[in-house]
């Protein structure tokens, strides 16, 4: 198990050279990364989500979100996340339980720079290290990866990210055995307000297959606002879950600090037709 030490320790090597994040209350990834350096903080509640060891439900809570990545030249992106505590509320079984959360570490490549209609492209590849204990349902202590393709394609009164690949999740209740889910996320955002710095979120995210207690198929539904200002931004949620071992209702919020100046992003480019090159 990756004790709170260790955490904490790799924490502060990622944020000693800077840091920028996962886009805040949302789940669905761009394939490009905006900006050198970027902290991240939140918080988010998810009501009736059910135990996967008794089925019973309670309300979760993920406390003291802490992100920090690194963007490099726009077209690569080291990210590292931990939950500094994961608590459940009304568990019949358990009453009010909390430990420390989990680690994960995410890595995203540039594959193709958006041109024309084409969108820009990204691979991203996410490990989920065991750290919340298994014994209250609090979470599975298990291993979990993902590797995904990442499209975007940004319009001036639209931007739509989608995100699609494979989930690999070792099972809480048999031991060497494992699901291979479908992992896919699809968002769209449009900027309105001065200057575009408010956008209004919409998207769809999660697992699908065929799930075990502890290695679900899960999906999610989050509708919200983001808004920048300056080296700020700040976001929040509202959450619907869609499946059986999701929850019903719950809320996400996060606040995110750039410490620096973002670097100039390459501009995409330009379609063939535009510079008169012939098929």
């Amino acid at each position: 198990m990756v004790r709170a030490p260790s955490i904490v320790a790799c924490l502060l090597a990622v944020t000693a050279s800077g840091a920028s994040a996962q886009h805040g209350a949302f789940l669905t990834e761009p394939a490009g990364c905006a900006g050198r350096f970027r902290y991240e903080a939140g918080a988010g509640a998810l009501a009736s989500e059910p135990n996967f060891l008794t089925g019973a439900p309670r309300t979760r809570w993920d406390l003291a979100v802490m992100r920090g990545a690194r963007c490099l030249d726009g077209a690569a992106e080291f990210e590292l996340e931990w939950v500094g505590a994961v608590a459940a509320s009304g568990d019949p079984d358990f009453g009010s339980v909390a430990d420390f959360g989990d680690v994960s570490v995410r890595t995203k490549l540039r594959i193709a720079r958006p041109r024309g209609t084409r969108p820009e492209l990204a691979l991203r590849f996410a490990a989920t290290l065991p750290q919340t204990s298994f014994g209250n349902g609090l979470d599975t202590n298990t291993m979990r990866f993902t590797s995904q393709l990442l499209a975007t394609w940004l319009r001036p009164q639209v931007r739509v990210h989608a995100n699609l690949g494979l989930a690999l999740v070792d099972e809480a209740l048999r031991t060497h055995e494992q699901r291979d889910l479908l992992a896919y996320g699809v968002q769209a955002a449009h900027p309105f307000g001065e200057g575009g710095g408010t956008e209004a979120v919409v998207e769809s995210a999660g697992q699908l297959g065929d799930g075990q207690p502890g290695a679900d198929a899960r999906a999610e539904f989050r509708a919200g606002l983001r808004h920048r200002r300056g080296r700020w931004t700040w976001s929040a949620a509202l959450r619907r879950g869609l499946l059986a071992a999701d929850g019903t209702w719950g809320l996400v919020a996060f606040v995110s600090f750039s410490p620096g100046p973002s670097p100039p992003q390459p501009e995409p480019e330009p379609a063939p037709e535009a510079t008169g090159a012939t098929r």
